[in-house]
């Protein structure tokens, strides 16, 4: 198994890769905090520049007036379809990649949660679950998120979250729960 979570955690890295260099996570590109969006390695920045030189102020203008365009019709898009697809199709994946919870140890499942969260963020996703709760509880809930329909954005971030802020409801169980401390 060990050699095999080796192959995935380089598949995960290198798609993380890929994503970054054909599109940045936007949270990084604005310069906000998020807990996975450390650059990958091999990852020199993005791909800016007209290929010769102009007049930054007209550069500068130009991007950003395309970008916000490129913004307003990515955020109509989100509003009015329905996802179709899902997370696994964005990241180009299949779940039979990911081994069940069953098959793995807690190190393992410990050990694939932060690249999954990692892969997540470079898609501009952000799984939102108490910080302490260990991979065994966090990694199936990953998975089975994954496997439903979701719209990918490049000019924005979706936030996930898997609580209702009912501790008795928590599905990472009360031990794990930050709710219950407010």
């Amino acid at each position: 198994m060990q050699n095999y979570l080796t192959q995935l955690y380089a598949d995960l890295e290198a798609t993380i890769l890929d994503r970054w260099r054909s599109c940045p996570p936007h949270y990084f590109e604005m310069g906000l905090p998020e807990r996975w969006l450390d650059p990958p390695a091999g990852y020199a920045g993005p791909p800016f520049g007209f290929g010769h030189e102009e007049d930054e102020e007209i550069k500068n203008s130009y991007l950003a007036t395309l970008e916000f365009e490129k913004t307003i019709a990515e955020v109509e898009k989100f509003v009015e379809e329905k996802p179709r697809i899902t997370m696994f199709d964005h990241f180009g994946f299949v779940p039979e990649q990911f081994p069940p919870a069953e098959k793995l140890t807690d190190g393992q499942m410990e050990s694939l949660t932060e690249p999954i969260c990692r892969l997540w963020a470079a898609h501009n996703f952000t799984p939102v679950f108490p910080q302490k709760t260990p991979g065994r509880v966090i990694y199936p809930i990953l998975l089975a998120r994954m496997g439903e329909p979701a719209m990918a954005l490049k000019r924005g971030n979706i936030g996930i979250e898997f609580c209702g802020y009912e501790p008795s409801e928590c599905p990472f169980g009360l031990e794990w729960c930050d709710c219950k401390d407010f």
